[in-house]
């Protein structure tokens, strides 16, 4: 996993915690994927490696507020999957 990608996500986790932002009941993370490569990984390991990543480096911070579930659209097609089932 892209060193990248999990500073991508570390980022807006913080910036979801600011206090100008309103609570919901729901918090969900859309990235939109424009490239034009191939997946190389099943999606739902490339979903625990990100999650195992993010939970490794912000167990030191505390949080009151994470994404439930992750959007991807790629190629005209969305795929939801929520981060608490694959926990």
């Amino acid at each position: 996993m892209g060193s990248f990608i999990i500073h991508a996500v570390e980022n807006k986790l913080i910036s979801l915690n600011q206090p100008h932002f309103q609570s919901a009941d729901e918090y969900e993370l859309l990235v939109y994927d424009n490239s034009h490569l191939a997946i190389m990984l099943h999606v739902k390991e490339a979903l625990l490696l990100l999650q195992r990543s993010l939970q490794a480096k912000l167990k030191a911070v505390s949080l009151k507020r994470e994404f439930d579930c992750l959007s991807v659209i790629h190629s005209d097609e969305l795929n939801r999957f929520h981060f608490r089932s694959y926990e």
